[in-house]
């Protein structure tokens, strides 16, 4: 662990961070641009110490919660959230500042009970909540415990370039003009993994739309629907887009592409995005009834996108504190979504048409065991033509799963 420098108002700042992710429910994904917008006078190093500190410590919760003398405390108060910053600093060799939220500890009685702890099982060590811990193990056994573990690292940061306003080698040259390092992936022609703690979403490239911030996890799931010109696609769970971009993206519009979610905010958001990548999306009205683009699209779709809501346990990375939200209860109610949403969206696919179902979750119940449920429910109406497994141990990427099923 490495721990920057941290002068009060960004440790006040973080405390105050951490009390919205913990005591108000609040997603860190979401929270943290806001809270970093909050001060002008922050320079990009202080961005960067805030952010980084944050995520850090959410993602260690666990260990730090009980090296600090607790139990993972869900609803910390601030005494106790000034005090595992104080565990924090101190397990980083930091000297505690002279703050007056700081309790006074006994660094070598806190390393050594950390040092101790780290030993004490995968759960502690990764900071896992001890249900999903259990859950985890009674559904992949011991790959649960290399998984979690190649899980609770800093996500690597990676961009897919879009074809409809550039290719890789332009893109490739702005980032080298703006001294940003950038390295293609083997095997995804649009990938890009950078280097750089400069905030890419406000250059000029991006406000261009040459290209968005995709997981390269991610970028395997509009490829693997293998959809070709002139074809009608649907995108049923389309979310803000990113895979509805980059079917646009891959197909240079040369398709009738039409968008879906619940959420009539992400598909806001997926408008405005269509707009600055230059893709023609048809956005599917949103209403509390059952909407009318299902009837007039049912059996009509070449290829379905069912990129379902998940755990999102494989984007554990990036969203650490997706661990510290999940409930047994909210597990199960996602298991029994997915399969309404299979059982629902695939009437939109017509005879020989073929669909991908997707998720970000690296847990069986959500992937292949409800694929497997699915096409022995429909009888012969489907068929599993591949699956894809993304590993995150294997890649260092997102955990993904992705099934193509024909329709017959």
């Amino acid at each position: 662990m490495y721990l920057p420098i941290l002068h009060h108002n960004l440790a006040t700042a973080i405390a105050n961070g951490l009390d919205q992710i913990f005591t108000q429910n609040r997603y860190a994904d979401k929270l943290v641009p806001q809270l970093l917008q909050s001060n002008p006078k922050w320079g990009s190093r202080d961005r960067h110490t805030i952010a980084y500190t944050l995520y850090e410590m959410v993602r260690h919760w666990r260990l730090l919660c009980q090296t600090a003398g607790f139990d993972t405390l869900n609803t910390p108060t601030q005494g106790q959230i000034w005090q595992i910053m104080a565990v924090w600093m101190t397990v980083n060799h930091q000297p505690l500042p002279p703050f007056t939220e700081l309790p006074a500890l006994l660094p070598d009685v806190i390393i050594n009970h950390f040092e101790q702890l780290k030993t004490a099982g995968v759960q502690v060590r990764e900071s896992v909540p001890e249900w999903l811990h259990q859950l985890g193990l009674q559904q992949l056994g011991e790959k649960w415990n290399t998984e979690i573990s190649a899980l609770n690292h800093t996500a690597p940061l990676v961009v897919r370039v879009n074809r409809l306003k550039t290719n890789i080698g332009q893109l490739l040259r702005f980032f080298e003009q703006e001294q940003i390092t950038a390295t293609a992936l083997p095997n995804l022609p649009d990938a890009l993994l950078l280097t750089t703690n400069k905030q890419i979403t406000k250059t000029q490239a991006f406000k261009n739309g040459w290209f968005e911030v995709q997981d390269a996890a991610s970028q395997m799931v509009a490829p693997f629907l293998d959809a070709q010109p002139n074809t009608t696609i649907i995108d049923a769970c389309a979310g803000a887009g990113g895979k509805t971009l980059h079917l646009a993206s891959l197909l240079h519009n040369q398709c009738t592409l039409l968008a879906y979610d619940t959420d009539a905010a992400k598909l806001a958001e997926l408008q405005k995005r269509a707009h600055r990548n230059g893709a023609k999306v048809q956005i599917c009205a949103n209403n509390s009834r059952q909407p009318l683009w299902e009837t007039t699209w049912r059996q009509k779709a070449d290829r379905l996108l069912l990129d379902v809501p998940c755990t999102g346990l494989g984007t554990l990375k990036r969203r650490p504190d997706i661990k510290w939200k999940l409930t047994p209860t909210t597990v199960n109610q996602l298991i029994q979504a997915q399969a309404q949403l299979l059982n629902r969206y695939s009437n939109l696919l017509k005879s020989g048409g073929i669909a991908v179902y997707a998720t970000c979750s690296i847990l069986p119940q959500e992937n292949n065991l409800q694929i497997e449920q699915f096409v022995n429910q429909q009888q012969g109406r489907f068929i599993l033509l591949a699956e894809n497994h993304i590993w995150p141990s294997e890649t260092g990427f997102d955990g993904f799963y992705m099934a193509k099923l024909l329709k017959t």
